[in-house]
């Protein structure tokens, strides 16, 4: 994926986030990525009243995500890998 292209689909991962906290749609926000791009969405979910996770890979986890988060909402893809495999 391009990098105009990755951009495209992260904007649209946070507007969705926001918009639908907004909306009330969810409980918990479940992001799939490491990104620490993503942090000010993460805050804006966590000031409207929502839960927030993060499903990344080790390497990839931003620490400020890991920090503003907490280890109790931040889940390893390396730990299920194994049992996600075909």
């Amino acid at each position: 994926m391009n990098d105009a292209v990755e951009k495209k689909v992260d904007i649209q991962i946070a507007i969705d986030m926001v918009s639908l906290a907004y909306e009330n749609a969810y409980d918990t926000a479940l992001l799939v990525s490491g990104d620490g791009d993503f942090l000010p969405v993460v805050k804006k979910v966590k000031e409207l009243g929502k839960n927030a996770e993060v499903w990344a890979f080790r390497y990839s986890l931003a620490n400020a995500l890991r920090e503003e988060l907490g280890q109790g909402h931040i889940h390893y893809i390396d730990d299920i890998l194994s049992k996600i495999k075909i």
